[in-house]
C-alpha cells in the first residue's frame, strides 16, 4: 500500500537545548510535529520510522474498514436459517479487527489524529449499527417460530424462543444507549424497512424496540388466550374435543408456569384455577354424555334392541371412565359416585350382546 505522505524533513532549531523537530505530512492536510532528542542518531531515520509506522496503522484501519463494511450482508444472512450461532461469530471476528485496530492506534504517538480515528470510528458504528439490525431480525425470526410452536401447543419451546428475545431486546437496548444511532441507510443508520410491520415503519431504533418488545408480550400472551378462546367456544358448542384440548392447553402451561412465572406473566394460582374450572367442565359434559347413554341403552335393552342397547352403553362406559380419570387427578372432580356409575353400566353392558363387525383380512 502507497501513502501519500508529502516530506519527511528534519528541521534544527537555532537553540541547541531545544529537541530537533521532526515534520511529517501525511495526506497533504494530516501533519504531526514531534520532538527528537539532539542526541538521536539521525532525526530523518526517526521520521521515517514514524512514517513507515503510520503506513502501517493505515494498511490496519483500512483493512477494518473495509471487512465492516463489506459484511453487512454477511451478518444478516444466517439468521434466515435460525443460524445465530453464525452471526455471532462474524461479529466477534469484525469486532476483534476493529478493536486490534483501535489498540494500535492508542499505542501509536499518533492517537487521536483525524486520519486514523475518524475511519475507525465509523468502523466501529456500521458495525455496531449492522449488529443491532442483525438482533432485531433475530427477536424477527424468533417471534415466528415461537409462534407456530406455541400453536402447536409446545409451549416449552415457545417460552424459551420469547426468553430469548427479549434478553435480545435487553442487549439492543444497551447498545442504542451507547451509540446515537438513526433509522436508515448511512453510516449510523439501523435499516428496519426489512423488519415486519409495525417494526419496520418505526421512525426511530427506539420505537422500534419499542414496538418489538408490544410484539414479544404479545405473543407471550398468546398461549392463554389461545386456550381461553378454545374453552370458550367448546363450551358454547358443547365440545368435548375442544374442552379437552383447552384442558391440555392450561395444563401444559401451567407446567411452564410453575417454575417461571415472568414469561408468559401469569400467576400460578389464577391458573390453577383456569384449569381446575375446565376440568370440571370435561369432567360434567363427559357425565351428562354418560348418563343420556346409559338411560338410552335401558330404553333399547327394554324395547328388545340389544345390539342398540350394547352400543350405548359401550358409549356410556367410555365416557365414565374418562370422568372417573379426570375425576381422581383433579380436585374438582368427585371420582366415587362416577366409579359406581361407571361400575353400575359395566355390569349392564354384560347382558347385552356386543355388535361386531366383520372385515376382509
Amino acid at each position: 500500500m502507497s501513502i501519500p505522505y508529502r516530506e519527511v524533513r528534519a528541521v534544527a532549531l537555532d537553540d541547541p537545548r531545544e529537541p530537533t523537530t521532526v515534520s511529517v505530512t501525511v495526506e497533504a492536510a494530516t501533519t504531526w510535529r514531534l520532538g527528537v532528542a539532539s542526541s538521536s542518531r539521525s532525526a530523518a531515520k526517526y521520521g521515517l520510522r514514524l512514517v513507515e509506522k503510520a503506513i502501517d496503522l493505515f494498511e490496519q484501519v483500512e483493512d477494518a474498514t473495509r471487512a465492516v463494511e463489506a459484511a453487512r450482508a454477511d451478518l444478516i444472512e444466517p439468521i434466515a436459517d435460525g443460524d445465530w450461532a453464525t452471526t455471532r461469530e462474524r461479529y466477534e471476528q469484525l469486532r476483534s479487527t476493529v478493536d486490534c485496530a483501535q489498540v494500535g492506534v492508542e499505542n501509536s504517538p499518533f492517537e487521536g489524529v483525524p486520519a486514523f480515528r475518524d475511519p475507525l470510528d465509523r468502523a466501529d458504528t456500521t458495525l455496531e449499527s449492522a449488529y443491532v439490525e442483525a438482533v432485531l431480525r433475530r427477536v424477527e425470526k424468533l417471534r415466528a417460530v415461537g409462534r407456530e410452536w406455541l400453536d402447536d401447543g409446545d409451549v416449552e419451546r415457545g417460552a424459551r424462543a420469547i426468553e430469548t428475545a427479549r434478553e435480545s431486546l435487553n442487549e439492543v437496548t444497551a447498545r442504542a444507549e451507547s451509540h446515537g444511532f438513526v433509522v436508515g441507510d448511512d453510516v449510523r443508520g439501523v435499516r428496519l424497512d426489512s423488519l415486519s410491520s409495525p417494526v419496520g415503519d418505526a421512525p426511530s431504533l427506539t420505537a422500534a424496540i419499542e414496538r418489538a418488545q408490544e410484539r414479544v408480550d404479545a405473543l407471550a400472551r398468546r398461549p392463554i388466550e389461545t386456550a381461553d378462546e378454545r374453552r370458550q367456544r367448546a363450551v358454547e358448542t358443547g365440545s368435548i374435543t375442544g374442552l379437552e384440548t383447552a384442558l391440555d392447553r392450561y395444563q401444559t402451561l401451567l407446567d411452564v408456569v410453575w417454575s417461571d412465572e415472568g414469561t408468559f406473566g401469569l400467576d400460578r394460582e389464577r391458573l390453577q384455577e383456569r384449569v381446575e374450572a375446565t376440568a370440571s367442565e370435561v369432567i360434567d359434559l363427559r357425565v351428562d354424555i354418560a348418563e343420556a347413554a346409559a338411560a338410552y341403552a335401558e330404553n333399547a335393552r327394554r324395547a328388545d334392541r340389544p345390539l342398540d342397547a350394547g352400543d350405548a352403553y359401550r358409549t356410556a362406559v367410555q365416557h365414565y371412565e374418562r370422568a372417573h380419570e379426570l375425576a381422581k387427578v383433579y380436585r374438582a372432580g368427585e371420582p366415587q359416585p362416577i366409579g359406581d356409575a361407571l361400575a353400575a353400566v359395566s355390569e349392564a353392558r354384560t347382558a347385552v350382546p356386543v355388535r361386531a363387525t366383520l372385515r376382509e383380512s
